[in-house]
């Protein structure tokens, strides 16, 4: 093979292994979710920027989304908390006595992204009708007292052991 042909082929595979390089995956820019705009809620929109967003720019990225372990919004006011779904190693949920929170909670909970969340505190939420909490394998802990609960659905919820509220509970776990 003369040099020609080498250098030839050398080339061609530094620009397919070139392109490649150039071609990975940056955690930095992957998620850069705007924080007002990604939570409507005013009150929880600066609890989650005061809270989570460490280098101050007013976006998560994907690691101060992941970094984000413990919500605890109890009695600011907080009306939503839509989109709380975003944060996967979520494992303790405190939204009690936010009175409004009650429309949006009934989503979140249907949802299940929450698949990390072993506690959930709900009290005096004023959740009014039903209850679905589905899909949270990881769910120990849920109570939801001071609310007009009329009836509770529990699927697939394999590690709840406690389960506090008033009214009709219908189980599929056996708690």
């Amino acid at each position: 093979m003369n040099w020609r042909k080498k250098l030839s082929r050398l080339l061609i595979v530094s620009l397919i292994m070139g392109s490649f390089a150039g071609f990975s995956y940056n955690t930095t820019m992957a998620a850069n979710f705007k924080i007002t705009d990604y939570f409507t809620d005013s009150i929880f929109a600066k609890y989650i920027s005061e809270q989570f967003d460490g280098d101050k720019n007013g976006y998560l990225s994907d690691t101060e989304i992941s970094n984000v372990t413990s919500i605890d919004v109890q009695g600011l006011g907080v009306k939503s908390i839509n989109n709380i779904s975003i944060f996967t190693s979520l494992k303790t949920l405190k939204i009690s006595n936010n009175p409004g929170v009650g429309s949006s909670l009934t989503t979140v909970i249907s949802l299940g992204g929450l698949k990390t969340l072993t506690t959930l505190e709900c009290n005096n939420c004023g959740i009014d009708g039903n209850l679905f909490v589905e899909k949270m394998p990881k769910l120990t802990t849920l109570t939801c007292t001071g609310n007009n609960i009329t009836w509770m659905v529990l699927n697939d919820t394999p590690a709840l052991r406690s389960a506090a509220k008033a009214g009709s509970v219908t189980e599929s776990n056996g708690i």
